[in-house]
């Protein structure tokens, strides 16, 4: 259940901890619908069961503070944790009551669980009162960033260690536009660059969303490039070729203002890492890169040299969700945010 938080970030998590391990069935809170009420009929349902009817349930909660409070109010005297990666080591480590639902709780800060272990502590259906030794040191540890358990009234799980989760692969729909004149005029001459960013794209896992050739006009370059960027099933394009200096090299320039940010790191690292096979000539490279209505876009030279170089060394790293510490993948759910607005997730 998700409430004010990071929904699909906190199942992103959750699923990349638990699954294949445990089926996960997803309920997710509604406009038209009190998420008490929501809570106490899965809770119902749980106890519900025939006994033998398969294996442990358990509830996992993420969001806000109401979406916490309507989900522990139900289950309020279980044992039961109160951070993501430590309560889903504890489940897969096989600790607890397999007859008790659990709670997990994900998408708030350290104001959030002092409530839930005040919540789980305090009174029966209450979300105040005195936190324990325990509940005050499991606080203690959000507030300072390191992962603690928050004990519930059914007694203290061993210590777990805390487990890094893997990010789930993303499979990023990219388009591809070659620039050029020659090729152009000859819909049967090859493309070496376009092809090598293609099955480089596919072998990592990435599907191609479209591809197309435009001559060296900014015009066209434009009509191509306003398309997919208007178009929401399209989360990356790639172009290549007329990044140079000569009259006809107008693809920056064609570019440029579509962007609403750009990403100045990388045709910096980018003329650095060229320095290495072309010397002082990686100079006359103008490639860029950044982002519009919510697309990320790159523009790199033509040669083949250059866009595997592009690819191998930096763009396959930055659309892999795992690159760590960060890469633009898990930046997408968030470009197209409202800057009047205030972030769902501070960092």
């Amino acid at each position: 259940m998700a409430g004010q938080g990071d929904p699909n970030q906190d199942l992103t998590l959750i699923r990349s901890l638990l699954e294949p391990q445990l089926l996960l069935n997803v309920v997710m809170t509604r406009r038209d619908r009190d998420p008490a009420d929501q809570a106490r009929e899965l809770v119902d349902l749980i106890q519900a069961r025939p006994e033998p009817h398969g294996g442990s349930v358990l509830i996992l909660a993420s969001g806000g503070d109401g979406t916490f409070s309507a989900v522990a109010g139900a289950v309020i005297h279980s044992g039961i944790p109160t951070e993501l990666e430590g309560a889903c080591a504890t489940i897969l480590a096989g600790h607890g009551d397999s007859h008790i639902p659990w709670l997990i709780c994900g998408g708030g800060g350290y104001s959030l669980r002092r409530q839930a272990a005040a919540a789980l502590h305090g009174p029966a259906g209450g979300c105040s009162g005195r936190l324990s030794p325990e509940a005050d040191a499991a606080a203690a540890g959000e507030r300072d960033g390191v992962g603690a358990l928050a004990q519930g009234a059914a007694g203290a799980d061993p210590p777990v260690k805390r487990i890094q989760p893997q990010p789930v692969p993303v499979s990023l729909a990219i388009a591809l536009l070659t620039v050029s004149d020659r090729r152009s005029a000859d819909p049967s001459s090859t493309d070496p660059s376009g092809d090598a960013l293609q099955q480089r794209l596919e072998a990592a896992g990435h599907r191609l969303q479209q591809r197309q050739l435009v001559p060296d006009n900014r015009y066209a370059i434009r009509a191509a490039l306003s398309g997919w960027i208007a178009d929401p099933a399209v989360q990356v394009v790639i172009s290549s070729c007329g990044t140079g200096l000569t009259g006809r090299d107008g693809t920056p320039e064609a570019v440029a203002p579509l962007l609403d940010k750009t990403i100045e790191g990388f045709g910096e690292l980018f003329r650095v890492l060229s320095f290495d096979t072309i010397g002082t000539s990686s100079l006359q490279s103008r490639c860029l890169a950044g982002v519009a209505n919510g697309t990320i876009v790159f523009v790199l030279p033509g040669s083949l040299d250059a866009v595997e170089t592009a690819w191998d060394r930096l763009i396959g790293a930055q659309l892999d969700g795992s690159t760590q510490p960060c890469n633009l993948v898990q930046l997408l759910p968030r470009l197209r945010e409202d800057p009047r607005q205030p972030a769902t997730d501070p960092g």
